[in-house]
């Protein structure tokens, strides 16, 4: 017998034993069910991928478990533990066990540690504390308002160009592409300084090269998640690292600028406030580390914020009454078209209320940043009729925080989990929740999103100065252009755009 075919059964008796132990011995160890999950067959079907965060909330209402473990045939060494489940959550978040759950997930996603290889997956230990207290400063409340000038410019700009699509388009238009370009331009300038000018030529190479780089990447790791790397194309990498390549040119040139000397137009720019400030050694000695930390604020600040205030606007836009309380809250803080300030816009409870139950209805990340075991763990949680379960985490297990499962699960909720109803924050901050950690869009502990209190300020005074100066009210659609419906490629989005008409207070 060659050695070819000695190493050839023994992988395969290894490959046996492991698919063997996970889904059969394995069943014994905890109460989380098991599944083989066969990407395109049911993990998910084929015509389930773009809503696959709908089908795992689907699965997870069926069969009552919050918490499920799915393997790979082929790599069943590895398995995914999906957790919806706020006990657990919790445990992954804040217990003292946190650091078990670590990131990155190099396997799993290996284009995405160029676009988020910041702090989103940057791996626990010192380069992450000092990269958290590096640009924690930049997202403090005091930090963030002083950021109001250049969030007030840019969102003149969008109301400015809105209005016009919306008197060349009077049945309506899609807002949600403005938003694209909205957060782009707002987030790149607080981050360099300088204004690409993205909103008025949606055609820019930069707008157009993450757009690309987005996309390539999910078809990339779902490649990866099916069959490894070296499945991917070679057509795929070149695509993406083209894209890639324009921004991190973007970003490269503000660094020789910052280092020169040179100022910007904008008083602020995060940018210069890190330079200013001592870098971490990591940073300093690898340019690249600092490229990607720079390249993850763009991708955390722009897509999510971008979906959070489309998907806002569908709602105001169709639940009139509860546009007509922000309204009135809203022109009552500021009366005579007083400038919006983000310190009252935080003390209004309708409009808080009202993006606390968006953001619970599509958290932009509907699995968060997966992690990945760093060695094994057993937690324990309670399940509806009180009875004691147990999940058994493996070293090398793939976790994902279902913050769509948690916030969407009749079980852990008192009110309606599929209507949108934003009265349920009024008198109760966690919204009438049976657990602080069953809503956490921007996750919790010590890596929630820095940038939490940038998008909630960024959504906050763009809803308030829409409803202040116009009734937002349904494009008219016979032909359903805008049907409502939302998918996912890594956050959720809009599928069919948000067709609005702006009505002008004076006229609606």
């Amino acid at each position: 017998m060659s050695l070819g075919l000695v190493v050839a059964a023994a992988a395969f008796l290894y490959l046996f034993y492991e698919l063997y132990r996970r889904t059969f011995l394995d069943r014994w160890d905890d109460d989380v069910p098991i599944s083989l999950n066969i990407p395109f067959i049911n993990s998910p079907r084929i015509d389930k991928i773009r809503v696959q965060h709908q089908v795992v909330l689907e699965k997870s209402r069926e069969v009552g478990a919050h918490i499920s473990r799915g393997i790979l045939p082929w790599k069943p060494w590895r398995s995914t533990v999906v957790v919806g489940h706020p006990t657990i959550l919790r445990e992954i978040f804040v217990g003292k066990d946190w650091e078990a759950f670590d990131r990155p997930i190099w396997s799993q996603e290996p284009s995405q540690t160029y676009h988020a290889g910041g702090l989103i997956l940057i791996p626990n230990g010192k380069e992450w504390r000092e990269a958290r207290e590096l640009l924690g400063k930049t997202f403090t409340t005091t930090t963030v308002r002083s950021y109001m000038p250049i969030l007030t410019e840019e969102l003149k700009t969008f109301v400015d160009l809105a209005e016009k699509e919306n008197a060349l388009h009077p049945d309506g238009f899609d807002i949600q592409e403005f938003y694209n370009r909205y957060t782009f331009d707002t987030i790149t300038r607080l981050t360099f300084g300088s204004d690409l000018g993205v909103q008025h030529d949606k055609e820019t190479q930069y707008l157009k090269a993450w757009d690309s780089l987005l996309a390539v990447s999910s078809l990339w790791n779902l490649i990866v998640s099916v069959s490894g790397e070296w499945a991917v194309p070679k057509s795929i990498t070149n695509e993406f690292f083209k894209n890639y390549n324009v921004i991190k040119d973007l970003i490269t040139s503000n660094l020789e600028r910052v280092r020169s000397g040179k100022t910007v137009d904008a008083k602020v720019s995060i940018l210069d406030d890190m330079m200013r400030g001592q870098l971490p050694e990591f940073m300093q000695t690898n340019e690249e580390a600092l490229v990607k930390q720079l390249m993850t604020l763009l991708f955390a600040g722009h897509d999510t914020t971008s979906a959070l205030l489309s998907f806002l606007t569908h709602h105001i836009s169709n639940n009139l009454e509860w546009q007509n309380l922000v309204r009135q809250e809203v022109t009552k803080a500021f009366p005579g078209n007083e400038p919006l300030a983000l310190e009252k816009l935080e003390s209004l409870p309708h409009l808080t209320a009202v993006v606390k139950e968006t953001l619970r209805m599509y958290p932009s990340a509907p699995f968060g940043a997966g992690r990945q075991m760093n060695r094994d763990l057993r937690l324990s949680y309670a399940d509806k009729d009180g009875k004691q379960k147990f999940v058994q985490f493996r070293k090398g297990d793939v976790v994902m925080s279902a913050m769509f499962v948690s916030q969407m699960t009749p079980e852990f909720w008192n009110k309606p989990v599929d209507d949108w109803d934003p009265s349920r924050w009024l008198d109760d901050p966690n919204g009438g929740a049976s657990s602080p950690y069953a809503y956490a869009p921007f996750g919790n502990g010590a890596r929630r999103c820095l940038g939490e209190r940038l998008a909630l300020g960024e959504a906050r005074i763009t809803l308030a100065e829409l409803v202040r100066r116009f009734e937002v009210v349904p494009a008219k659609d016979p032909e359903g252009k805008f049907k409502f419906a939302h998918y996912f490629t890594g956050t959720i989005k809009a599928a069919n755009g948000v067709g609005v008409r702006l009505l002008p207070l004076s006229k609606a």
